[in-house]
């Protein structure tokens, strides 16, 4: 799947459980900054990813800087599809 492809499953994700006022999230938008998501928002967003993904999410990338955007989301998502073998 490319990144463009999972930033928009990951986005419709976000303004279906977390941003219900909005349209749209930018790629490079704040989700944390823009209070978009909080810590319980990231354990289901990584439940989401996991499920979704095929990945797993370790303790370990559970980091501001793999959440902070739809960016780094979809990179996370190409690092552990990559690990795991499954082409991106």
């Amino acid at each position: 799947m490319d990144h463009l492809a999972v930033q928009k499953q990951i986005e419709n994700y976000l303004l279906k459980e977390f941003a219900f006022d909005r349209n749209e999230i930018g790629p490079e938008e704040d989700l944390l900054n823009q209070g978009i998501l909080d810590s319980i928002g990231i354990l289901q967003l990584a439940s989401f990813l996991e499920t979704t993904f095929n990945i797993e999410v370790d303790d370990n990338d559970i980091v501001i800087e793999h959440f902070r955007c739809l960016n780094t989301l979809a990179e996370l998502v190409s690092q552990k599809s990559k690990k795991n073998g499954i082409p991106s």
